[in-house]
C-alpha cells in the first residue's frame, strides 16, 4: 500500500497493488475525514486498462443520454 496526501487539494491517494487486500481502509478513511480530506483508493487488476476505459465511456454516455433526453 503507498499513501499520497495532497495538503493542497486535500486529498489522500491509496495505491493497493493487486493482491493487496486494504486491511485498515476504514481507518484511514475515518482518520482524514476527521481532518476533511477526500479518500481516493486506486486498485491495481489485471484486466485491460484501455478495454476497461472504453467501457465506461460507453456507459457515462449512455446515462447521460437517458437522463438528458
Amino acid at each position: 500500500m503507498e499513501i499520497t496526501v495532497c495538503e493542497e487539494r486535500k486529498i489522500v491517494e491509496i495505491w493497493l497493488r493487486s493482491g493487496e487486500e486494504g486491511a485498515g481502509l476504514r481507518e484511514l478513511y475515518a482518520r482524514y475525514r476527521e481532518r476533511g480530506y477526500l479518500a481516493a483508493v486506486y486498485r491495481s487488476g489485471a484486466e485491460d486498462l484501455a478495454d476497461l476505459t472504453a467501457g465506461l465511456l460507453v456507459h457515462n454516455r449512455l446515462a447521460l443520454a437517458e437522463r438528458d433526453p
